[in-house]
């Protein structure tokens, strides 16, 4: 019945002592996600839904500065391209996000921590053999769950997934010979990644 407590007290030694996120610190990443969408929007003619999906790849980078032990806010840039069904068609977004993390069940060299993320983004899509094109302005909002794992005082890796929601209500469709359409689409889905951290 001894070993619990003793368990207990190394545990509580090890918190106490947590160096991975300390308040005044500035994390600094660099990572890669792959996610997959499901997108909503409508038939031009008849106004039905449109449901598809697709798969996107995405950079970010982003800062965050601790607030205290526990609690970060920071920014975030993300540039994704999406796969499409056509080899000359190319699609992409991008966001620029705030962020707000709680970190958690922190020791020296790795911390688990809950986000949000919310911000703007633009998305851009056209075609090579069509000279029509879509372009729209949007928001973003992300919900995170991840780690951080320190291999030395300042520099370690990071990893994460999340729940991906973006929403373009205004959007234009450009016909050729200058027709513009409005035009709205709502990308849903999740996305996992890693990626690079340096704290100072």
């Amino acid at each position: 019945m001894r070993i619990l407590p003793l368990i207990l007290l190394c545990f509580l030694s090890v918190m106490s002592s947590a160096q991975s996120f300390l308040k005044k610190n500035i994390l600094f990443d660099f990572g890669i996600d792959v996610g997959t969408y499901q997108t909503l929007g409508k038939e031009l003619q008849t106004g039905a839904k449109i449901k598809d999906g697709t798969v996107g790849s995405i950079l970010h980078t982003g800062a965050e500065y601790a607030i205290s032990d526990y609690l970060g806010a920071g920014i975030q840039l993300r540039s994704n391209k999406y796969s499409t069904d056509n080899d000359t068609a190319t699609a992409s977004n991008s966001d620029f996000s705030l962020l707000g993390n709680i970190h958690f069940l922190r020791t020296q060299y790795f911390n688990l921590y809950f986000g949000l993320k919310f911000g703007l983004s633009r998305f851009e899509y056209s075609n090579l053999n069509n000279p029509g094109s879509f372009s729209a302005n949007g928001s973003h909002f992300q919900i995170d769950l991840g780690a951080n794992l320190f291999i030395s005082k300042y520099f370690g890796f990071t990893l994460h997934t999340a729940y991906n929601n973006l929403h373009y209500g205004k959007g234009t469709i450009l016909r050729p010979g200058g027709e513009t359409i409005p035009y709205r689409i709502h990308f849903n889905g999740a996305n996992i990644g890693i990626g690079m951290v340096v704290k100072i």
